[in-house]
């Protein structure tokens, strides 16, 4: 049996998920409301949130992380009381958001934080 790292959700997707537990905020622009949610999860390539109110899926949404930054997103389904998220961001700023949780598993948050103030390329 293989053995799960506990910060990485194993499943079958194209970029891995780390467990994160942070605070951030979740801005739906076609109704112009915003609420505080957890971020429970991030990939390079989408995250999932709790949230109070649940957004309809399929809509537009700018999710903050707390030391990661804002990323614009579509929702793309509910399960388990998870909102699942899939950015609507370049290849090249995925890149950058796999370099910067890398830097999170290793470092910790500020340094994840620090990592996207530097990085802007």
């Amino acid at each position: 049996m293989m053995a799960i790292r506990p910060q990485i959700r194993q499943e079958s997707r194209e970029h891995d998920r780390t467990v994160l537990g942070l605070p951030g905020q979740l801005f739906l622009p076609a109704e112009q409301t915003a609420q505080s949610c957890t971020v429970t999860d991030i990939s390079a390539g989408g995250a999932r949130v709790t949230c109070e109110d649940v957004p309809p899926i399929s809509a537009l949404v700018i999710l903050h992380v707390e030391g990661f930054g804002r990323f614009e997103g579509v929702t793309t389904n509910f399960r388990e009381g998870e909102l699942g998220l899939r950015f609507l961001v370049p290849q090249k700023h995925r890149a950058r958001l796999a370099r910067q949780i890398d830097t999170y598993k290793k470092n910790g948050i500020e340094a994840a934080a620090q990592y996207g103030v530097r990085d802007v390329s």
